[in-house]
């Protein structure tokens, strides 16, 4: 069967003794489990009423008190982490530091109060989903005045929608899905091809979703690595945003952006009924709708037409792909 590396409970849990200056050979008193008490020092009440029992291993008392009404900082950090997602930017900046050292709230009554009625509503990470996409702050324009420029220039209060660039499996997945290449879920045991013994210079499925796709040291998927993709060694809650030169290069000279645009292509010309009678505008308006979701507007259309003057469309759909609208999003 499939192995997995877990935690396995002792059959016979106890409270362990002091290692004085780490070493097994140098024992203390013996200290009763319990939890964090830097955390809940100020909810006594809590450490009563959740105790670990001598002969329970404690994994359910720590979930219990993960959970507990008293100690709320487990849903405003998640909450904090849901908002930061949808936002760009955190309540508390510093999602992974709620400590003294880290940055305090730009507006504590919102987190708290989207804390508790995220536990009041069971824990459901769709109604907090749903209460932030619908709210003011989230349908805010892009556009702002200058009085709003001028009170809040670095946007913490949330005054106007940020303009975000897509993240790399974003970019990488919205690129299948207008090729007509894309696979919404794995369709196969394991994603790892068999008889994989490295992940050096490793293939991967071209169609499949990013989130699908094995997440090798040595292979990321393409485009990852380019647009900050998550770096496996380590535990990455918030993900570095930079814009540099070589991520318009890969843009442009990846040999496998160029396939994505001449896979664009055939995909057009196999969805239209007659390609040979469709007008040129007709088929360049196909391919901005493919690639950006929308229709170009005129200037748009002209530069198009004079593009193919000394082009074709698949260098249309290859500069599309590397455009700015169509990595960057509000």
């Amino acid at each position: 069967r499939p192995m997995v590396i877990t935690i396995r409970p002792e059959k016979s849990p106890a409270d362990i003794p002091i290692h004085i200056r780490g070493s097994v050979h140098r024992l203390g008193e013996v200290v009763p489990r319990g939890f964090l008490s830097c955390i809940n020092s100020h909810e006594p009440q809590l450490d009563r009423r959740i105790r670990i029992q001598p002969t329970a291993n404690g994994r359910l008392e720590l979930a219990q008190w993960l959970v507990a009404p008293e100690n709320p900082l487990t849903a405003r950090v998640y909450v904090n982490r849901i908002w930061s997602h949808l936002m760009g930017q955190g309540i508390v900046p510093t999602i992974d530091n709620f400590g003294t050292t880290g940055q305090h709230p730009s507006d504590p009554q919102l987190l708290d109060w989207l804390a508790w009625e995220f536990m009041a509503q069971g824990w459901s990470t769709k109604w907090l989903v749903r209460t932030i996409v619908t709210s003011d702050a989230y349908r805010r324009s892009l556009s702002a005045s200058q009085e709003l420029l001028n009170q809040d220039p670095e946007n913490t209060f949330f005054l106007r929608a940020s303009l975000r660039r897509l993240d790399s499996e974003s970019i990488r997945d919205s690129m299948l899905q207008a090729t007509g290449e894309l696979q919404m879920g794995a369709t196969v045991e394991s994603t790892i091809r068999k008889g994989t013994s490295a992940d050096y210079r490793y293939e991967h499925e071209i169609g499949l979703r990013t989130v699908y796709l094995p997440w090798f040291r040595n292979a990321l998927p393409p485009m990852v690595r380019e647009f900050d993709g998550a770096n496996p060694s380590f535990s990455i809650s918030q993900r570095n945003r930079s814009t540099v030169a070589t991520q318009a290069l890969a843009m442009m000279n990846n040999p496998w952006v160029r396939d994505r645009a001449k896979a664009l292509l055939e995909s057009v010309t196999e969805a239209q009924q007659s390609p040979d009678q469709a007008s040129q505008s007709d088929k360049i308006r196909v391919i901005f709708r493919r690639i950006l979701g929308r229709q170009p507007d005129e200037s748009e259309l002209l530069w198009a037409h004079e593009l193919l003057t000394t082009s074709d469309l698949e260098e249309l759909a290859h500069q599309l792909f590397a455009s700015i609208d169509f990595r960057y999003a509000p």
